[in-house]
């Protein structure tokens, strides 16, 4: 056996281990599986390892090992006491003289230059995952058609560098429809999605066009590469995924899923889609360059809460899964249960459950690939960010399926490997030094609540979920969990001012 570190470097010699040393068998389907148990001797080297096995008839075997921290980030504010605030931001909800119609990442530099000198230490932002540009009426940010990737809805089209240069999309933007038509999205009670992503999408096709053929900036040219070979395979089947959602909706605009598409493109790796894909390059590299742009904007937005001195800066919140026609579920099939939802179980709230039509992740595929996903998810989430919020932490334990056509109360648990998803939590919350928070409404068991609570992972506490049943008051700050973060809503619960009017009483009997 030998084992080595993410950079190829060996970190044990060859050791020996003899049939007789099983310390368990069984067979399964006709084979004989055997268990051994290694001590590795003053091993600390925390992170992803490979280990080959190769026995003595020449068979050879790979394993991944990971090797975790006991708990994940905690910011040195935090280990000294320091009492840590902030303000909850739905960005898409931002109104401003500049923007175009929807909150956009300029917009946090400004609130960021406000709340930052009142002592505001952390900035909470709904999910920032990615959506349908070409279904701009999906909108639940809850709902995303990618966690790995960024909304490009909410770019500052106008901060961007070929903005500054090209001529066409400055005049196109200085015209005087086109700002009356801006103001004009910015005075709506509601947001316009269709309308914001049409001006948005025109302009940025512009912007790409001005960056791949009139401003051959070779040091821009260059980190823009160096971002797709990064992102790999996962970048390029999402950009490839709204290339074709974009290709198919023109044609037709009831081919809305991908579950539509012509049988021979619903295989991302079908000689079909690589045929296609070959004649539509500079499609494709689009939305890898709409997702480079959306890098940069949101890092300069947490760098600049670092620099006005935040010790934690964005907060950024995982939703709980994807949407069932999504390009994530489109790339990655065989790990997600694709005729399932994920949802809740009947109680006091929501009588007859929930069903949010999210393909759970399938337990035995997450193990399969020795958890690539879910590594790469938290990475794409904990980037930027000073803090991550979990929807639903519970997932990391159990979800509960719903069948197809089934109500939620015909639904069952699915376990999950908690322990090893826990330790790849607090893995990479170290390495990103990212501050973790779980989602727990008072639903969460006793068991699990403990050991979020040694890994250190906040609990997420709702003031009016927080009660002293038999006076019916609110708990005082003494009786919350040494590691809580406490709010007073969150994105599905009234408003402080709705609850505390009564106002969300009133609308659930109407």
């Amino acid at each position: 056996w030998q084992l080595y570190e993410e950079s190829g470097q060996r970190l044990e010699g060859n050791w020996e281990i003899n049939q007789q040393d099983s310390v368990g068998s069984r067979v399964v389907d006709g084979i004989e599986l055997m268990r051994f148990d290694v001590t590795l001797s003053e091993f600390d080297s925390l992170g992803y390892h490979r280990l080959d096995i190769r026995t003595a008839d020449g068979s050879e075997a790979h394993s991944t090992l990971i090797v975790a921290p006991d708990t994940c980030y905690q910011p040195p504010e935090l280990l000294d006491g320091k009492k840590i605030w902030g303000v909850g931001v739905q960005l898409f909800s931002l109104r401003s003289g500049r923007n175009w119609g929807i909150g956009d990442f300029t917009d946090l530099h400004s609130l960021i230059e406000m709340f930052a000198p009142l002592g505001v230490d952390v900035l909470g932002l709904n999910p920032l995952h990615a959506l349908f540009s070409q279904l701009p009426e999906n909108a639940s940010p809850y709902s995303p058609s990618s966690r790995d990737f960024l909304n490009p809805v909410y770019l500052d089209i106008e901060a961007s560098a070929e903005f500054r240069q090209d001529n066409e999309a400055r005049q196109r933007v200085a015209n005087e429809k086109f700002q009356a038509d801006l103001q004009a999205l910015r005075e709506l009670e509601l947001i316009d999605y269709g309308k914001v992503w049409d001006v948005k999408l025109n302009v940025l096709a512009l912007l790409y066009r001005a960056f791949k053929k009139q401003f051959q900036d070779p040091e821009r040219i260059k980190a823009f590469h160096e971002f797709r070979h990064k992102g790999g395979v996962d970048l390029y089947r999402f950009a490839l995924f709204e290339a074709l959602q974009t290709f198919f909706l023109e044609q037709d605009a009831a081919i809305d899923r991908w579950q539509k598409w012509p049988e021979t493109y619903k295989d991302p790796d079908s000689e079909t889609v690589t045929a296609w894909a070959s004649e539509h390059g500079d499609e494709i590299e689009f939305h890898q360059y709409l997702q480079w742009n959306a890098e940069q904007q949101l890092a300069a937005v947490h760098d600049k809460c670092r620099a006005q001195g935040m010790c934690i800066g964005i907060y950024r919140d995982l939703a709980v899964g994807i949407e069932k026609s999504s390009a994530q579920s489109w790339a990655h099939q065989s790990g997600h249960a694709l005729n399932m939802g994920t949802g809740a179980p009947p109680d006091d709230f929501n009588l007859n459950g929930q069903n949010w039509e999210l393909p759970p992740p399938q337990p035995q595929a997450l193990r399969d690939e020795a958890y690539r996903s879910f590594i790469h998810t938290l990475r794409a989430n904990m980037r930027h960010a000073g803090a991550l919020r979990i929807d639903h932490i519970m997932g990391l334990t159990r979800l509960f399926w719903v069948p197809p056509e089934c109500s939620p109360d015909e639904g069952t648990y699915v376990s999950y490997p908690f322990s090893d998803l826990l330790g790849i939590l607090a893995l990479e919350s170290l390495r990103n030094r990212c501050l973790v928070i779980g989602e727990d409404l008072g639903t969460v068991p006793d068991d699990v609540r403990h050991a979020l609570e040694i890994n250190k992972i906040l609990s997420y506490r709702v003031l009016c979920f927080e009660k002293d049943w038999h006076h019916g008051t609110i708990k005082p700050p003494a009786d919350f969990p040494r590691y809580s973060l406490c709010t007073s809503g969150s994105h599905d619960l009234p408003t402080l001012q709705g609850f505390w009017r009564g106002s969300d009483l009133d609308l659930r009997e109407q």
